[in-house]
């Protein structure tokens, strides 16, 4: 939820529409909560912000057609 929200202009409401399961539907409330939690994370945990940054990386370059070499976060630190 929070790297749709990210990395592109999706709305909350949007979003809990296409990541809902099984006919069930994520209020936009609930995306919107994911969002700052995730937000919160990031900030206070040098893991988390890694991983996250590794995911946008991968999505990114899924969304080129490209593969970029994936560097685990404990290979860097």
């Amino acid at each position: 939820m929070y790297l749709s929200r990210d990395m592109t202009n999706r709305s909350f409401p949007e979003i809990g529409r296409d990541l809902g399961q099984d006919g069930r539907v994520y209020d936009h409330t609930t995306v919107l909560h994911a969002c700052r939690r995730v937000a919160r994370l990031c900030q206070a945990d040098k893991k988390m912000r890694a991983d996250v940054a590794a995911i946008r990386r991968l999505a990114r370059a899924s969304s080129l057609g490209t593969t970029p070499e994936f560097v685990s976060p404990e290979r860097t630190a």
